[in-house]
């Protein structure tokens, strides 16, 4: 990508054939919604995109990177690798399945509700990140797949979700409340 792209409808990005690349991460690029879709056995092995506002991504890739400056909600999708970064909290509209690690980042804004926990993922470890004075105020997750690992991070509450077990591979700092659910769904 050499300019920024401003799209007010939908954005979908295909891989034809082969496993790609997709970089669209210059700055000013403003997006509403971004597919990430596949035909002829084509994959993406690594998707990223940042956005100056609010963006909706989702879709298969071997790795996500989504950042947006404004709220980030995830779509749905398939993933080895998700890195997702918002300068004013991360939701999302559709399940995830992420078999290896999460990285949940919050970016300059302070307070960020982080709610991962509304579709049935299936989650490998979930960190909890912040980035340029960002804090997390609530992070929610759900994993309906086996169990979840913590790998860490800081914020004022924290609620997890899950099926299976809840452990944990690195420090966790929550100066609020702390609720682990067992769920049997």
């Amino acid at each position: 990508q050499s300019g920024a792209l401003t799209v007010s409808g939908a954005t979908t990005l295909t891989a034809d054939t082969n496993a790609i690349t997709a970089t669209l991460t210059t700055g000013g690029n403003d997006f509403n919604t971004v597919s990430l879709a596949s035909t002829n056995s084509g994959t993406f092995s690594t998707a990223s995109v940042t956005d100056t506002n609010a963006m909706t991504i989702g879709g298969n890739a071997g790795t996500l990177n989504a950042v947006a400056n404004g709220a980030l909600t995830l779509s749905g999708g398939t993933y080895a690798t998700l890195n997702g970064t918002s300068g004013a909290g991360i939701t999302q509209s559709g399940a995830l399945t992420v078999s290896g690690t999460t990285t949940l980042t919050a970016n300059t804004g302070t307070s960020q509700t982080f709610n991962l926990a509304t579709q049935n993922n299936d989650f490998g470890t979930v960190t909890l990140a912040t980035a340029n004075s960002g804090t997390i105020g609530t992070a929610s997750l759900k994993d309906t797949n086996g169990g979840i690992i913590l790998g860490g991070g800081t914020a004022t509450a924290l609620n997890v979700t899950s099926t299976g077990n809840i452990t944990q591979s690195g420090a966790l700092t929550v100066s609020g409340a702390t609720t682990l659910t067992a769920d049997t769904n």
